[in-house]
């Protein structure tokens, strides 16, 4: 699988569009991919401040046998920020995801027409410190070309290799556009599967030679904000689908178990151990007679000797792992080969466990009923004494059989031939937060010592984060995660951490402004002013159609002695409270129920807190 935040299926990044500038003429003698004249006129007369897409058409052609053909045709509209255009033109070419065409040209406002064609593009490499690819983009520069009003028109067209993954089509791609058009173009004898989210656009279906054609289409696009309290998944329209045809539905259903039978044949091949692949795992698991036992090792064995690194050379590798023993050879690799060198050596040492294929990190559409590759991450699921565990290598330290909290409540289909299933990483019924600590008031503040304890999934990124950084760097960074998690006007004084076999742990003297008032003879102050980013204050901006995470720890216990500057060291107020609440998905079915366990939690945090400031 390709690493989170890398959008396998689509072309543009929404931060590139504007980096399409014009090429045409790349293969001599072919019919124009360009619009009629008659087109180009109508968009001519399109008036535009500031540069906007006024055309775009994203056309998926399946063809009979499984092939498919991407064709991006889009028309930029210069606006008079033509400064922030950049002189770059890009697009990809990859092992998988193959350019075959590339056009484009430059119309001026007067009617000219500027042609470039292949020997103005630059070829530039996608690798860098942690990817080693084949894949290429290719760029030219147009500096100085274009003026307000002018047009840019762009056509490229790709293979993709792997369409038994799906598509997908957000008008994220675009950004502000007009004139947006999604084809998905079906041979017969085959079936389109699809579902939209965020919109209630239908298509249009036109009956085209060989097949049919479904037509998606909006006049215009315009992102909204997110203006909750709560983090919503994308908010912008989506596509997702997939073609199969007859022949395929007949050897291999529509349905989680089909792909999960797919996916694992192409894995299964790369997991076939040898020799040195068993040795290493019974030298690993060599005196353990717990299979448990044995799964952590093997985890800890290659979290420790298996770096990091994204290495794509040939057809497919940014989905399908390379064989356990080169991963084993080479000593690294990204999330499927730490997970293909887990399962084979677990196996070799006759453990059972599976592939896990799933979602990290939050804020993308899941269809369950819509069995097509969703995913953006590997992992290794193990069944042991009737828990669920799962093991994943990239997070480099952790608790063995944890994920990190980004894949709390996150869809996975476990791979299993016959037997795959949708199911859901449950979060662990162990995760806290907890902060305890004395505190005493200092004028508007408090002052004072806090121990911080992260335990079990909480715990996950800190281990992480704490094996890869010095001990100034790691200072840094566990101040930061107390401004940005407890209170934005903190100052950390000191702070050491350490770490347990389940639960990473922050000792801090931290200071407190602006958390406490002293009228007459009380001090006044609240969970809420000690920690005004623990939790939200109210809840706004919920609509019952959106689904929704909560962004915040959700398990948290806080048990704190505070007492008044003038106060007797033995007069401290001891005050305490523990909450728990749905880390979401939230969808319209529990909102209710949300809603009201998050009025009593901000209850209690906005609940004042008096403390006798005599002595």
């Amino acid at each position: 699988m390709v690493e989170k935040n890398y959008d396998y299926h689509s072309l543009w990044k929404p931060y590139k569009l504007l980096m399409l500038l014009a090429i045409s003429g790349w293969l001599a003698g072919c019919t124009s991919p360009f619009l009629q004249k008659e087109e180009v006129a109508r968009l001519s007369g399109i008036e535009k401040q500031q540069t906007t897409v006024i055309y775009f058409k994203k056309q998926f052609k399946f063809s009979v046998g499984g092939g498919l053909e991407v064709t991006l045709h889009k028309v930029i509209k210069v606006g008079s920020n033509t400064n922030a255009i950049p002189d770059l033109l890009e697009t990809t070419d990859s092992p998988t995801y193959r350019l075959t065409d590339f056009y484009g040209r430059i119309i001026k406002r007067n009617g000219d027409v500027k042609n470039l064609d292949e020997n103005d593009v630059v070829t530039v490499n996608e690798s860098d410190k942690s990817v080693v690819t084949q894949s290429v983009s290719k760029m030219l520069s147009v500096n100085g070309e274009v003026a307000d009003g002018d047009m840019i028109e762009e056509v490229d067209v790709h293979v993709n290799d792997l369409p038994e993954l799906g598509i997908s089509f957000s008008l994220d791609e675009i950004g502000n556009g007009e004139n947006i058009t999604c084809l998905i173009d079906v041979p017969d004898h085959s079936a389109l599967y699809y579902r939209i989210v965020n919109d209630s656009t239908t298509p249009r279906v036109d009956s085209i030679k060989g097949g049919k054609e479904y037509s998606f289409h909006w006049n215009t696009y315009v992102p909204k904000e997110e203006t909750s309290t709560l983090a919503a998944l994308d908010n912008y329209p989506e596509i997702v689908a997939a073609v199969r045809d007859s022949a395929t539905l007949k050897e291999r259903p529509f349905s989680w178990e089909g792909l999960g039978d797919w996916y694992l044949k192409q894995m299964s091949e790369k997991a076939q151990y040898d020799s040195t692949v068993r040795k290493t795992a019974e030298e690993v698991t060599k005196g353990l007679t717990n299979d448990k036992e044995k799964m952590d090792a093997i985890f800890n064995y290659c979290q420790r000797y298996i770096r990091f690194e994204e290495v794509y050379l040939k057809k497919g590798e940014e989905y399908i792992p390379h064989d356990c023993a080169s991963i084993l050879a080479n000593k690294y690799g990204d999330c499927k080969d730490y997970s293909c060198l887990m399962y084979s050596m677990a196996k070799s040492v006759g453990l059972n466990p599976n592939f896990a294929l799933c979602v990290r990190g939050r804020g993308d559409h899941f269809f369950s009923d819509l069995p097509v590759d969703q995913f953006n991450h590997d992992v290794v699921h193990y069944e042991f004494g009737g828990t669920d565990w799962w093991y994943d290598g990239t997070n480099k330290q952790g608790i063995p059989g944890l994920v990190s909290s980004d894949l709390i409540n996150q869809p996975a289909l476990i791979l299993e031939q016959g037997k795959s299933r949708l199911v859901t990483i449950e979060e662990s019924e162990n995760d806290l937060l907890s902060i305890s600590g004395k505190l005493v008031q200092e004028e508007d503040g408090f002052v004072g010592k806090l121990t911080i304890v992260l335990k079990y999934q909480y715990a996950v990124d800190f281990l992480f984060t704490e094996s890869q950084l010095n001990k100034a760097r790691m200072q840094e960074s566990a101040t930061k995660w107390i401004t940005e998690t407890l209170s934005p006007t903190a100052e950390v004084k000191e702070i050491t951490w350490r770490t347990k076999p389940d639960a990473f742990v922050l000792d801090a003297t931290v200071e407190l402004p602006n958390s406490a008032s002293l009228i007459g003879g009380t001090v006044y102050s609240s969970f809420h002013r000690l920690f005004p980013l623990l939790f939200p204050s109210e809840l706004s901006g919920i609509d019952t159609t959106s689904v929704y995470y909560f962004p915040y720890y959700d398990k948290v216990d806080l048990r704190l002695n505070i007492r008044p500057a003038n106060a007797d060291s033995t007069k401290g107020q001891v005050v305490e409270y523990k909450y728990a609440i749905d880390p979401g998905p939230i969808d319209s079915a529990h909102q209710s129920q949300f809603k009201k366990t998050f009025h009593e939690i901000s209850d209690e945090f906005n609940n004042t807190l008096k403390l006798n400031a005599e002595k």
